[in-house]
């Protein structure tokens, strides 16, 4: 791995906790709270941090080793297993509607298609 390769994920990874950590520093008290009460909701463990963690680990394995492409793939795992994490709990809370619930599914398997064949 060269040089810029690790300078891209130390800023990748860098710039994104810094946003966070820094967003966070900001908060009043109470919106502290109310973000770590948020941060604890099964939703957030289950459906979201896996698409941010996920998406995080596919650009990390882009930029590693061209031979080690199983980050890239756990990433993507992880991208797809937030969305419908997420899919599946708008669909159970029927707070979609059904266009838009075709839609997420239309762009989600067209998407898992494509990195596949690419």
């Amino acid at each position: 791995m060269g040089l810029i390769d690790f300078a891209y994920i130390v800023f990748l990874w860098g710039v994104s906790v810094l946003i966070i950590w820094r967003s966070y520093r900001k908060m009043g008290e109470a919106k502290r709270r109310q973000f770590i009460k948020e941060l604890k909701k099964p939703l957030t463990i289950i459906g979201v941090l896996p698409f941010g963690i996920g998406m995080l680990l596919f650009f990390t394995g882009s930029a590693s080793v061209p031979g080690l492409k199983i980050i890239q793939h756990l990433g993507v795992g992880l991208l797809f297993f937030g969305w419908l994490v997420v899919w599946v709990e708008e669909l159970v809370k029927k707070e979609g509607n059904a266009a838009k619930s075709i839609a997420m599914i239309v762009i989600g398997v067209f998407l898992l298609i494509a990195y596949i064949y690419l």
